[in-house]
């Protein structure tokens, strides 16, 4: 008896260790971005098709002690096809993408890394991931003001921030890579709030890294299906 109770307290307290988290980090990246920098392959590109951002993932993080913290491999379940909804199954053929390394391995280690510690089954966690990628597009919110993937045009940081979290209605992370003395536009950051519900602003400083340079003209460059 004494045995199985030692037995549960543990499991209690693994659970409560590695799975609460205060807030959710949604990245998505611009894969036209990343291929200037990486050796993309279209084997890794699924059926993506440039009209949105590619999905990183989505991130349980924070701890009541700590913002900064974030819980990972939350337990030994295997990501598994058969317990997504086939529509979101799908979906993640079209935007949860590689592009330069292996897609599945890309997948099933941010399945096991965060997906694993989100609060609630893997077919809840995969439908939030297709709505809120679905919901916050940027590209869709981009070009309501003029902005579009180019090669040649730059925009003010301040103005596509501005663009997107008027759509948005929320705060925006805007984060940026260098290329041939180019900023570019790499990866958008939404936060929000533990039930998915509400953007929030970044509760942990670390997260700021990255950011684009506000006194720097900004590209997000074409994305050229192969």
């Amino acid at each position: 008896m004494a045995s199985l109770i030692k037995t549960l307290l543990t499991i209690f307290l693994v659970f409560t260790c590695c799975s609460a988290y205060t807030f959710m980090v949604f990245e998505t990246e611009w894969p036209a971005t990343n291929c200037l920098t990486k050796q993309c392959s279209n084997a890794n590109s699924g059926n993506f098709d440039g009209k949105n951002f590619n999905i990183h993932g989505l991130w349980p993080s924070g701890s009541e002690a700590n913002d900064c913290d974030y819980p990972s491999n939350c337990t030994n379940e295997k990501l598994d096809y058969s317990l997504i909804n086939q529509s979101d199954a799908e979906y993640m053929q079209q935007y949860w993408n590689s592009f330069y390394n292996d897609t599945e391995n890309f997948r099933i280690h941010e399945w096991e890394k965060h997906g694993t510690c989100f609060e609630g089954s893997q077919t809840q966690y995969y439908n939030s991931v297709t709505k809120l990628h679905k919901q916050y597009n940027p590209i869709s919110a981009l070009a309501k003001r003029n902005i579009f993937p180019s090669n040649d045009k730059t925009y003010s940081v301040s103005f596509v921030k501005q663009a997107l979290e008027f759509e948005f209605q929320g705060p925006v992370l805007l984060k940026c890579t260098t290329v041939k003395g180019v900023q570019m536009l790499q990866k958008i950051d939404l936060m929000f709030s533990k039930d998915l519900n509400t953007l929030i602003e970044a509760p942990c400083s670390k997260s700021l890294s990255n950011q684009c340079n506000a006194k720097k003209p900004l590209t997000i460059p074409e994305y050229l299906q192969n």
